[in-house]
Order: structure tokens, then sequence, then C-alpha cells
């Protein structure tokens, strides 16, 4: 059977390991259609300001399509980032992000360490993975 989201080992540990300087690298991928700076403007994608732990749905005058809005669970905790970050059309299947994906674990986790730190009050890291 093919290894998908549930099979696949936490990336827990790795976002733990992962700097912000090497997010901020792999987050330039993202930067053509995102902002995630406090205040920042919406371009072809929301701004991703805050956006660890919140809920998935419109953000600031962007709207959600309905693929996107339908993942279970309904908030960007750790495991669903990284998956939508591996593929987003896997998740989101009629969703409007045109990006195919960040297929490296090291860079998924690199980027939820920069979008962290682009969030006022992350969640906690889950402990025990």
């Amino acid at each position: 059977a093919a290894a998908g989201p549930a099979q696949r080992v936490s990336a827990v540990p790795m976002i733990a390991a992962a700097t912000v300087a090497a997010g901020t690298e792999v987050f330039r991928k993202c930067a053509a259609c995102h902002t995630a700076e406090a205040g920042g403007a919406n371009k072809t994608g929301p701004n991703l300001h805050n956006i660890v732990g919140d809920a998935i749905g419109d953000r600031g005058g962007f709207k959600t399509t309905d693929s996107l809005k339908a993942i279970a669970g309904g908030k960007w905790d750790y495991a669903t980032l990284e998956d939508y970050l591996e593929d987003p059309k896997r998740l989101a299947p009629k969703g409007s992000m045109s990006f195919a994906g960040l297929k490296k674990p090291e860079d998924r986790a690199a980027v939820i360490k920069f979008l962290m730190s682009n969030t006022e009050n992350p969640p906690p890291l889950p402990a025990g993975e």
C-alpha cells in the first residue's frame, strides 16, 4: 500500500530542530503568492500571519475555497500544515493553490518553524512524538 499521511513519521521532532533561518529560505518558494508578516497584504494567496493553530477559513478578506474549508479538523495544526504543505491538492482537491508542494520533510518542517515565528501565540508542539 502507498504510504499516506496517516503512515508518515511525525514531523514534530524535525519542526523542533528546524531553524527560522532555514524556514525563511524555503518560504521564498511561497513568497510569490503569500506574505507572513503582521499586516502583510494578501497576494494570490492569503497573508499567513498567525496561521499556526488558527481555524481553516477566510483570512483577512481572502476567501478560502470550500474544498479547503472541508479539511477534517478545521484547524491549521502541525499535522494538517505538514500534510497540506506536502501536497495541497491531496488535502483540498478543488482548492485554488496551484503549488505542487514541498516534497522534502525537512523543508516542510522549516516552513512550519518559519510560520510559527510569524504567529503571535503558536500552540506548543505536541510532546512525546
